[in-house]
């Protein structure tokens, strides 16, 4: 910690910024170059291999949908997952701005997987 401020060069610190940059960067193209990430030849392995779509199939299109006003159509998680997308930076520059280290709760990563199966079901029945 410098200056009463979180310490930028910690790792932790390091990877949700690149993680942010990447997200301002989708946006950025979803809302300038749209027809660019529709054209992308992105081809699931899973729905290659077993026809069951992954827990992301459909984000793209309905990201790009949103960000243009359309709510999502192809994927049921998508909107949940744009909001979190939002709350997220939030979250962090709030923790950053009281000094507040940011660390991912052990509950966190035991829920991720369910919440991943439980995206794929959701996303192979809608």
């Amino acid at each position: 910690m410098t200056n009463g401020m979180a310490d930028q060069n910690d790792p932790v610190w390091s990877g949700n910024a690149v993680a942010i940059l990447f997200l301002m960067i989708g946006v950025g193209c979803a809302l300038v170059v749209p027809d660019l990430l529709l054209r992308l030849p992105l081809n699931c392995v899973l729905v290659r291999l077993t026809g069951l779509h992954c827990p992301f199939c459909g984000m793209t299109r309905d990201f790009v949908g949103m960000v243009h006003g359309i709510l999502p159509r192809n994927n049921p998680c998508s909107l949940p997952f744009a909001i979190a997308s939002v709350v997220y930076p939030a979250v962090l520059f709030r923790a950053w701005r009281r000094s507040v280290p940011v660390v991912c709760p052990e509950y966190v990563r035991r829920f991720m997987p369910a919440m991943l199966g439980v995206m794929g079901i959701l996303n192979n029945v809608w």
